[in-house]
C-alpha cells in the first residue's frame, strides 16, 4: 500500500488511464533522438530505454512506498546494481 497522500502518485499508481498516458509520454521521451544518441555510448544500447524506465519505476516506488527513508544516492546505487547484476 502507498504511504503517501500525494494525489499525483495516487493517480499514477491507481488510475490505469493515467498510467497508460504516463507510459506513452515516457516512451516518446526515451525514444527521442537525443536519447538514442546517448544510448549508443552504452555497452548494450538496446537496454537503454528499459534501463531508464526501470529507474523511473524504482524512483516512483521509493517516493510512494518507502517514504524516502533511504537517501537518493544510495537508492540510485542499489537500483543500478540490481539492474546491472540482478539478484544473485
Amino acid at each position: 500500500m502507498l504511504n503517501t497522500d500525494d494525489p499525483a502518485l495516487q493517480k499514477l499508481f491507481f488510475d490505469n488511464e493515467y498510467l497508460n498516458y504516463f507510459r506513452g509520454l515516457e516512451s516518446q521521451f526515451l525514444n527521442d533522438d537525443f536519447f538514442k544518441n546517448f544510448y549508443k555510448r552504452m555497452a548494450v544500447p538496446e537496454l537503454g530505454p528499459g534501463y531508464f524506465s526501470a529507474m523511473t519505476d524504482i524512483y516512483l516506488r521509493w517516493r510512494a512506498e518507502e517514504g524516502k527513508k533511504t537517501d537518493l544516492d544510495t537508492l540510485a546505487g542499489q537500483a543500478a546494481d540490481l539492474l546491472l547484476n540482478g539478484l544473485g
